[in-house]
């Protein structure tokens, strides 16, 4: 038996050879562009931990201004990242940047901050003399993390300063 009896075969099979490549990259396209979503957040966060690297490489090295660079770029591709913040406030402590504070408190609020980042946020607020800083992170803590030994020394720090004003 031949399909060449078919009326029409020769159209049909012309048909589905010339047409085969452009159906068959049409579906790949479309599945890749539904998977674009995961893909880019995957490539964004690999690149992101790839510039936290470097910013605590340069950091180690004291190349300060390069690390600050660097840990920027790492927050851009991946906000998330508090180890990126952690650098990036290192680095503003060492430039004496204006930001610093600010960037502290972002430490701070951040969900997966240590009770070590939220002791050097309150004892830089407490450098600064930010009474109302201190008072307002402060009073972010939990009951448990107010009994941490580095979150009661600076609040032992600031009840004492606050003593020496009035």
């Amino acid at each position: 038996f031949s399909l060449r009896i078919i009326p029409g075969w020769n159209r049909i099979k012309h048909f589905w050879i010339v047409w085969k490549v452009p159906i068959v990259l049409g579906s790949v396209l479309v599945i890749a562009w539904q998977f674009r979503g995961p893909a880019l957040k995957l490539i964004s966060k690999w690149r992101a931990g790839s510039a936290v690297e470097s910013a605590e490489e340069f950091a180690e090295s004291g190349r300060w201004n390069a690390a600050e660079k660097e840990a920027r770029r790492a927050l851009q591709l991946d906000r998330s990242r508090v180890d990126a913040l952690r650098v990036l406030l290192e680095a503003s402590l060492q430039n004496r940047n204006a930001d610093t504070l600010r960037l502290a408190v972002s430490v701070f609020t951040h969900p997966d901050s240590t009770v070590d980042d939220k002791a050097k946020t309150l004892e830089l607020l407490l450098l600064s003399q930010d009474v109302i800083g201190f008072r307002r992170v402060q009073s972010m803590l939990s009951l448990e993390q107010m009994r941490e030994p580095d979150i009661v020394l600076q609040t032992t720090r600031f009840l004492s300063m606050q003593g020496e004003h009035d």
